[in-house]
């Protein structure tokens, strides 16, 4: 869909195509409230610099959420409560305490009006300006951050944090009070000086691509802990691949070959991402991926089948639906860490209930999707499945039970 279109969506309409996979209007969406998030975030920790990657953080996670969000038309005031739980959890994370609520600036000890004056440079007249800031209270200062970062209306902040018109417009006013009017034009310059860079959103929908974003963020909190080893997870394995991808390529340049690769990618990665999956790796026209790890994920069982079902939907929209698909799941616990060379290694999953969700996928009919017992005890409560033959399977004791999953309940 052109941008041109898509300027014209509403938020709901934004939410509904994002959650179609519609990329762009993400992009929109992240274009609409960046300032806003990155406003929040900064009224919170007092810091320009954190505050743009807690403004990541909140996008990241509110896209992995989207399919939550009962009322999409609300998208703006559910993404200030992301960026203020994402902004606590920052705080908890660097043991720092949050800017103090408690003590309000007396008349004395706002001496910016001198300190300009008397031309002590640019930094202390800016350090000045954030402590005024910094020294309102917490509402306080949210608004006004949100006035003056970006020219936000007086409406479009009492829709994003979700407050009467009125109460919007007292805390404004007796921000400017409290900060002095000799004082406004220096807030708003500075700041302008520390808004959000301009390929913020380009950024954020690229970033982490390569290692996906669970790892990326481990990097950045601790290098230290990205090291040879695994340890034992609680997961759902999901093995998907495609049906007869030799003959479907047949007559395709290596170019058409590897736009059909992506595209087929492309449409299976974003179902993965909004259930809270993982890409464990892409090989070939397979892919294998794990709901559950890195990070601890509830319901993981339950998502992997509503992604996999959503992903038989997707190869509708892929080479006009001539793609089909085998799937397997399998549920339990496995050895997830990074496996490799010092120099070379990646993050992975081991263990025998990997090899059942790799059987699984092996024996499945096109467009099938079979789970295991394991994985049938935990969500039979929400799905509807037919129970197949039993089989006897390499390392189990007894026959395994095998279901073909129908839809859900």
């Amino acid at each position: 869909m052109g941008e041109r279109l898509l300027l014209e969506k509403s938020d709901g309409e934004l939410v509904q195509l994002t959650l179609k996979g519609e990329k762009k209007a993400f992009g929109q969406l992240v274009e609409k409230y960046k300032d806003a998030a990155y406003a929040v975030a900064y009224s919170k920790i007092g810091s320009f610099t954190d505050a743009q990657d807690v403004a990541q953080e909140a996008f990241l996670k509110a896209y992995q959420k989207l399919s939550e969000l009962r009322e999409p038309s609300k998208f703006g005031s559910w993404l200030y409560s992301i960026t203020v739980s994402a902004s606590s959890d920052w705080l908890r994370k660097k043991r720092v305490s949050p800017i103090s609520l408690d003590s309000l600036p007396n008349e004395d000890s706002l001496v910016y009006e001198e300190a300009a004056r008397e031309h002590e440079g640019e930094k202390r007249l800016q350090d000045a300006v954030l402590d005024a800031i910094n020294d309102l209270p917490e509402t306080n200062r949210t608004t006004t951050t949100l006035y003056y970062i970006d020219g936000y209306s007086l409406e479009d902040i009492s829709s994003f944090m979700n407050v009467p018109l009125g109460t919007v417009k007292r805390r404004l006013h007796d921000s400017r009070k409290r900060l002095k009017e000799e004082m406004i034009d220096m807030v708003k310059n500075t700041l302008d000086k520390n808004r959000l860079p301009d390929d913020f959103t380009a950024r954020l929908l690229k970033y982490q691509g390569f290692v996906g974003k669970e790892i990326a963020s481990m990097v950045d909190e601790d290098p230290g802990q990205i090291k040879l080893g695994g340890e034992i997870k609680d997961t759902t394995i999901l093995f998907i691949d495609m049906v007869g991808f030799m003959h479907l390529i047949e007559g395709l340049s290596l170019k058409q070959c590897g736009d059909l690769l992506n595209q087929w990618f492309s449409e299976i990665g974003e179902i993965v991402f909004r259930y809270e999956g993982f890409i464990i790796t892409f090989a070939g026209d397979a892919i294998l991926i794990a709901f559950g790890i890195p990070n601890h994920v509830e319901n993981h069982a339950l998502k992997a089948l509503k992604a996999a079902l959503e992903m038989l939907d997707a190869m509708k929209r892929v080479e006009g639906g001539k793609m089909k698909v085998r799937i397997g799941i399998n549920s339990g616990e496995v050895i997830a860490g990074f496996f490799g060379h010092p120099q070379r290694f990646s993050y992975d999953v081991l263990g025998h209930h990997v090899n059942l969700a790799a059987k699984m996928e092996s024996i499945a009919e096109p467009n099938q999707i079979l789970i295991t017992q394991y994985t049938y005890e935990r969500v039979k409560d929400r799905v509807n499945a037919e129970r197949l033959k039993e089989a006897q399977v390499k390392g189990e004791s007894k026959p395994l039970s095998i279901y073909s999953v129908r839809g859900m309940k």
